[in-house]
């Protein structure tokens, strides 16, 4: 099983969501320290373009916005922060998420396109603010912006499509491997219905190595629902829930636009 390292992890989170410091991540942060958003930044509840449903998730396209605004970047002959005008295509999103995981949505490099042009890569910010907690009835929400930058000339129409291929969870801080699996399970609303309960064992030297791993825990399935899933059945819902990972794809296409921007579109296959 691939290992995915934790700093790596904190310092992309740092750089791409726009993380403060003092603020932890699965912890209520110090009002002090809130970051500010838009008012217009996407929040659970709001009104869809439209929206997929793969694989038990639904992820809803909120909003598309085209711009030309200055962008800012790292000068290297300069060696300072510098701005320069880039064509921006933001994408505002709200998806489910199954469990109390840090879950985040995510696409290839390439998962913008429209005519001959494919994006090469995109900056994410998230709302954790409005963030809404799974808990044994329901799932949860929550809302991101995915941020393409292109030459300020390009000539954006459509159709657009946009593929997110995949979502997956990074363990929240303060938890054990086991307790932080637990926790997810207790959270999972399939979970409950099947009645799953696990027992669990933290691997020796779990996380001493700075990375982070589904391995990290050693879950045992302990019990469940015999009227609802089968022994089978059960293991192997304990088993998705410890992979944190769920697969798509949820693909978009946007095929109208008006003076704003690209407003209207519809999910595909």
């Amino acid at each position: 099983m691939k290992r995915i390292h934790l700093i790596f992890i904190v310092v992309s989170a740092m750089i791409l969501l726009g993380a403060l410091p003092g603020c932890t991540r699965g912890e209520e942060p110090a009002a002090s320290y809130m970051p500010t958003l838009p008012a217009d930044f996407p929040k659970p509840g709001d009104t869809a373009i439209t929206e997929v449903r793969a694989n038990g998730i639904t992820v809803r396209l909120i909003a598309v916005k085209n711009s030309v605004e200055p962008v800012q970047f790292w000068d290297v002959k300069e060696n300072k922060i510098g701005y320069a005008d880039k064509r921006v295509i933001t994408l505002d999103v709200c998806y489910e998420t199954p469990d109390i995981g840090e879950w985040t949505l995510f696409g290839d490099d390439d998962m913008l396109r429209f005519g001959e042009t494919i994006s090469g890569g995109y900056a994410m910010n998230f709302n954790w603010q409005d963030e809404i907690l799974p808990d044994e009835k329901r799932m949860g929400e929550k809302c991101a912006q995915y941020m393409f930058t292109f030459d300020p000339a390009l000539e954006v129409s459509p159709p657009l499509t946009i593929t997110f291929d995949r979502m997956f969870a990074t363990p929240r801080e303060g938890l054990s491997p086991c307790g932080e699996l637990i926790k997810r399970v207790e959270t999972n609303p399939r979970a409950q219905e099947a009645g799953l309960k696990i027992r669990c064992e933290d691997v020796p030297n779990a996380r001493d190595d700075f990375t982070i791993s589904v391995q990290d825990a050693a879950p045992v399935l302990a019990d469940f629902n015999p009227f609802v899933v089968t022994e089978d059945q059960a293991q192997a819902l304990m088993t998705e829930i410890q992979s944190a990972e769920v697969r798509g794809p949820w693909v978009f296409t946007l095929d109208a636009t008006d003076s704003d921007g690209f407003l209207t579109g519809k999910g595909g296959e």
